[in-house]
C-alpha cells in the first residue's frame, strides 16, 4: 500500500518557503503473496487402427476328389492389426453377399441354378474330424490360431458376420492366422466356387 502526505509550505518571518513530501510504505501481512503460473493444455490423439493381409489377395484351394474318394485342403491368412487404442480393438470377418455358401463361377444356360459349398455344421471339427467326418461333405470352414492360444477346430459361417478376437489394449501388429479348409467328393461339379470375405478391424470403445 502506498500512502502520500503531503505538508504545506510555512513562511516564517522570511522569503523561505518549503514544501516537505514524505512517501510512507507499508506491508499488511495478510495481503502479502507470491504468484506463478503454469500452462495448462491437454492435446488428444487420434486413434489409429490398420489391417493388413499376407498373402494380398486371393486365397485359392485346389481339390481334386478321384472315383469314392475326398479331396481336403487347407490354407493360412494371416491377418495382422496395429492400434494404439487403450482399450484395443475387435476383428471380424464377413462373406460378400451376406452369403455363407461358395457359389460356382462358370456360366450355366439360364435356368439351371449354379452349384455351391456350404458352411460346414455347427459344433466345430478338429482337422482329422473335418476329413473323415461325412457331414463335412462338399463342406468348408474356417480356424482361428493365435500365438497365445492353441486353437484346433474349424467353425462354420454362423452368420455373414463372425467375430474372431478381441484384445484389451493397443497392438503393435498382432497377428490373427485363419486357416481356410473344404472337403469335395466327386459328386460335387466340378469349377469354382468362389465367395469374398472381408475382414473389419474396429477400436473398442473407452473404459468408463
Amino acid at each position: 500500500m502506498l500512502k502520500i502526505f503531503k505538508n504545506k509550505g510555512v513562511l516564517y518571518g522570511g522569503a523561505f518557503c518549503t514544501i516537505v513530501l514524505a512517501l510512507f510504505v507499508t506491508f499488511n501481512e495478510s495481503f502479502v503473496r507470491a504468484d506463478s503460473q503454469v500452462d495448462f493444455s491437454l492435446n488428444v490423439s487420434e486413434t489409429v487402427i490398420e489391417i493388413r493381409l499376407s498373402p494380398q489377395g486371393a486365397v485359392s484351394l485346389d481339390l481334386a476328389p478321384v472315383d469314392d474318394s475326398v479331396s481336403f485342403a487347407s490354407k493360412n491368412i494371416t491377418v495382422t492389426v496395429g492400434t494404439n487404442n487403450s482399450t484395443g480393438y475387435s476383428l471380424s470377418m464377413a462373406t460378400g453377399g451376406n452369403t455363407t455358401v461358395l457359389t460356382r463361377t462358370e456360366f450355366l444356360a439360364d435356368g439351371i441354378t449354379k452349384p455351391t459349398i456350404s458352411a460346414i455344421p455347427a459344433g466345430g471339427f478338429t482337422e482329422n474330424t473335418f476329413k473323415s467326418s461325412d457331414s463335412t461333405v462338399n463342406k468348408w470352414g474356417f480356424m482361428v490360431t493365435k500365438s497365445d492360444t492353441t486353437t484346433t477346430d474349424y467353425l462354420p459361417f454362423a452368420g455373414s458376420s463372425v467375430a474372431l478376437w478381441s484384445s484389451n489394449g493397443p497392438a503393435n501388429g498382432e497377428d490373427t492366422i485363419i486357416t481356410f479348409a473344404a472337403k469335395v467328393n466327386n459328386l460335387q461339379p466340378a469349377g469354382t466356387y468362389t465367395t469374398t470375405v472381408n475382414f473389419t478391424a474396429v477400436a473398442n470403445a473407452p473404459s468408463n
